[in-house]
């Protein structure tokens, strides 16, 4: 929730929208904008409902899948949270998760619904949706990342060509 909010809108002197879309540009989430947005939104409201304990198995979802993709920028750099590695959005990929299998606690938001928006198909939908759209993401950065590469490649390839 605290992270979203500093993301999305700048508070806890967090960055705001207008350089986390620019971050993700660069790291290949394009358009920026819309997936800093899209991704600030999901750690608001995933992140309020957990606060709650409400809809526990898509918040608990929405948690695990940002913070898989989050996990993912850091794969190049180790497993280690010190050297900027994986190690903490894995962690919180594995509490999200944890969260989608074991509900919320009594004193809940989702207790008090009588679990209206925590049953067990949502427990497995959550749990397939999940890592369906974290692939569908990743795929699609990598895809871009790539495209970037080519690019640069013929552009350099074409400045050798007419420098000869």
């Amino acid at each position: 929730l605290a992270h979203g909010l500093q993301n999305t809108f700048g508070t806890f002197h967090g960055p705001g929208l207008a350089v986390v879309a620019e971050q993700f540009g660069k790291m290949g989430l394009r358009p920026g904008s819309a997936m800093a947005a899209l991704a600030g939104a999901g750690m608001i409201a995933g992140g309020g409902a957990l606060v709650l304990g409400l809809a526990t198995p898509a918040a608990g979802a929405v948690g695990a899948a940002s913070m898989a993709v989050a996990g993912w920028q850091h794969v190049r750099k180790g497993y280690f949270a010190l050297d900027d590695g994986y190690e903490y959005p894995l962690l919180m990929t594995a509490a999200g998760v944890a969260l989608i299998l074991t509900g919320p606690g009594k004193i809940s938001a989702d207790t008090i619904t009588r679990q209206r928006l925590n049953r067990g198909w949502m427990r497995a939908a959550a749990l397939t949706v999940a890592p369906l759209a974290v692939a569908a993401v990743i795929l699609r950065e990598e895809a871009q990342l790539e495209g970037d590469d080519l690019a640069a490649q013929m552009a350099a390839g074409a400045d050798s060509a007419a420098v000869e």
